[in-house]
């Protein structure tokens, strides 16, 4: 694989890691309202967003080895975007650890869960409407939306400038 493939998988990789994180997160809050914190299923899929961080930390690791492989094929643009988008990422991945954790100091000892699961029996088709964001979640939802945005373009500008140097060497 060139490195610049290379590159562009592990970018896929960590993408698709931190949106797992952030669906799983979702989808732990679900089982804690339904089974509560201390359940097995909230056990289980504490194990799954730990295996997305670590192999979201791998394959930030892996990105920045591959940088630096090819810091004298890549002009000075191509390394300064690629070490802004492996930024981000980093940024983002520590916001979803972030949530992940303070998601777990709220419930403990069962101080909103008992709240948000009496209002999920209430309406069990409409959980996500029981509970509002709170503006410190908002604040990291609209930080993290905006990292994606701009890696989104990092990304377009490198697979341009890879199309280019492609198109250079033929």
């Amino acid at each position: 694989i060139n490195s610049g493939k290379r590159y562009e998988f592990f970018l896929q990789v960590v993408k698709e890691n931190l949106k797992l994180i952030q669906e799983t997160l979702d989808e732990r809050r679900v089982i804690i309202l339904k089974h509560g914190y201390n359940s097995s299923e909230r056990i289980i899929i504490d194990e799954d967003i730990n295996m997305y961080i670590q192999d979201s930390q791998q394959g930030i690791q892996k990105l920045k080895i591959s940088v630096d492989k090819d810091k004298k094929r890549l002009s000075p643009i191509e390394i300064t975007e690629r070490c802004k988008c492996i930024s981000l990422l980093r940024k983002n991945l520590n916001l979803l650890i972030k949530q992940f954790k303070e998601s777990a100091k709220d419930y403990i000892g069962m101080r909103r869960a008992s709240e948000d699961r009496k209002m999920l029996l209430d309406d069990k088709d409409e959980y996500e409407g029981d509970r509002k964001l709170t503006e410190k979640e908002e604040k990291a939802l609209e930080e993290f939306k905006k990292n994606d945005e701009e890696l989104e373009e990092i990304a377009l500008k490198i697979a341009q400038s890879l199309e280019e140097l492609g198109g250079k060497q033929k």
